[in-house]
């Protein structure tokens, strides 16, 4: 797949931690979760898409005061050109890449040189099966767990998060999560949002509550691992 277009968020102090971003918004992805809120994009039926070459001349633009660039989608990782738009991105004078993932493609994790690498671990490898529609891979747990150990063994800055969707990830789920990641980095807690989401059915799904959040986070907590929320 080439990447010929793409939406652009043009600033962001959040995507990118510490920094003054852009996101790129890659449509497609390998993925078809249920709880997606994104769902235009993953069936590349977005509207507002801009020619590539449009958003690199906005960075180029705003180089100096842009400090990195998130890409994200849909899941980036399907194009094998990604590593070519990164450095149309370095060239343009933006240095710092962030990529953010579903981890599925364990041989592409660091093929572009990012800088700073976001895994969602949308539940227990187990139950991935639950995210796959009718892209079902048989060997999806252990690609999940083989992205796990690879980026936590890597030299850059890197985060996992997770969407707390009731029914996808529960207390138990955390506790697996927990001990496969123990002595990560960082780890980002995502409140679930209902709307627009691929299946309708989780349109009307219950988000957690604060308290519940909060247990979540006293589970990562025993592992001595960095938590954040997000959306709360």
């Amino acid at each position: 797949m080439k990447i010929t277009k793409a939406a652009l968020l043009k600033t962001t102090l959040i995507d990118y931690p510490e920094k003054i971003a852009s996101t790129i918004f890659l449509p497609g992805c390998n993925l078809r979760c249920p709880f997606c809120h994104n769902k235009d994009l993953v069936f590349e039926h977005e509207k507002n898409l801009l020619p590539i070459e449009e958003i690199i001349k906005y960075i180029n633009k705003r180089k100096n005061i842009l400090q990195g660039v998130c890409i994200s989608g849909g899941e980036p990782l399907i194009y094998k050109d990604l590593p070519d738009l990164v450095k149309e991105i370095r060239s343009a004078g933006v240095k710092n890449i962030k990529i953010d993932t579903n981890g599925i493609l364990t041989e592409r994790l660091f093929d572009a040189d990012p800088d700073y690498i976001a895994m969602d671990i949308k539940t227990v490898p187990g139950k991935y099966n639950m995210l796959s529609g009718n892209l079902h891979d048989p060997d999806i747990a252990e690609k999940i767990n083989s992205s796990i150990v690879k980026i936590m063994r890597s030299k850059i800055m890197y985060e996992f998060r997770t969407t707390l969707v009731p029914g996808i990830i529960e207390y138990k789920d955390m506790e697996e999560i927990a001990c496969i990641v123990k002595g990560c980095m960082k780890y980002t807690l995502n409140k679930f949002s209902r709307k627009n989401t691929l299946d309708k059915n989780y349109s009307k799904i219950t988000p957690y509550s604060e308290k519940e959040y909060k247990t979540f986070l006293e589970i990562l907590k025993q592992y001595k691992i960095p938590t954040f929320f997000r959306g709360l």
